[in-house]
């Protein structure tokens, strides 16, 4: 069987249960008996044994649990059972002795062994309670405080400024009519919408005239700033919340062991000595 072919073949029996939802994944299954035969194929019977090692390769490859739903598990035996008469077709033409089965044999062998050697490694790097709280601190650090909304119109001068200023406190305009004529074209067309932002995102002058604000309210006077004078709008403003550590914990212990995993393979290709033979 060429590679392409059997690629695919996995790749159809992983299709069927690749996507449980998180419901499936943590419901108490109801108990499904799963026979030995499992089934059979052509008349030829799947041994259980057989099966429980095909599911935990599935379980290998995808990282997923093994499905508890009847359908799914038949769809699981129908595509074991496609590969298995495939494979055995092929024993009956002799290509389980070519050379270039061995050699795909070989290299499958090979990969596995490898692959195998890296779980285990992974499997033994050890996270411990205070790793989890450092990065935590690491992750929230910042979170705190209060989020603002806001909106500006930019102009070149503090006279414009004050122009616009008096225009919107008559009402003679909108917001967003003036807002047209910013110099800030990434926003002017936006009603100067700025979106969400905290200390340490904008400018000090302009972050301070926006704190000094109430929700709805807008600069009496031009703030000035490098880049002009600025007219500004508070639209809303929120109390940043910050994660809790238990919300947290498995993604951190997560990336923290994938970050290690990286690590403990990159020393490994240093510590490799390869003398290359190849002129």
């Amino acid at each position: 069987m060429n590679t392409s072919l059997k690629t695919l073949i996995i790749a159809l029996s992983l299709a069927g249960f690749g996507q449980l939802s998180n419901a499936q994944e943590q419901a108490v299954a109801t108990a499904i008996v799963i026979p030995d035969p499992v089934a059979t194929m052509n008349g030829i019977p799947l041994s259980k044994a057989s099966f429980d090692k095909f599911i935990s390769f599935i379980e290998t490859q995808t990282g997923q649990p093994a499905p508890t739903d009847l359908e799914e598990i038949k769809a699981i035996i129908n595509e074991y059972a496609i590969q298995f008469l495939l494979a055995e077709d092929a024993k009956k033409e002799g290509l389980d002795k070519t050379e270039i089965f061995l050699a795909q044999k070989e290299i499958i062998e090979l990969s596995l062994l490898a692959n195998a050697g890296l779980t285990a490694k992974i499997k033994a790097i050890e996270i411990s309670t205070a790793d989890v709280e450092a990065e935590y601190n690491k992750r929230v650090e910042g979170i705190a405080g209060t989020e603002y909304k806001a909106a500006h119109i930019l102009v070149d001068t503090e006279e414009q400024a004050k122009e616009i200023i008096e225009k919107l406190d008559k009402k003679e305009i909108t917001f967003a009519e003036a807002a047209k004529e910013s110099k800030d074209t990434g926003s002017a067309q936006d009603g100067g919408n700025l979106g969400w932002f905290k200390k340490g995102m904008m400018v000090d002058t302009f972050f301070d005239a926006v704190a000094a604000l109430k929700s709805g309210e807008i600069t009496q006077n031009p703030v000035k700033s490098e880049f002009g004078f600025h007219i500004i709008l508070l639209e809303e403003s929120r109390e940043q919340i910050k994660p809790t550590l238990a919300s947290l914990k498995d993604d951190i212990t997560d990336g923290l062991r994938n970050s290690r995993a990286n690590e403990l393979l990159e020393k490994f290709k240093e510590e490799v000595k390869i003398e290359f033979l190849v002129k």
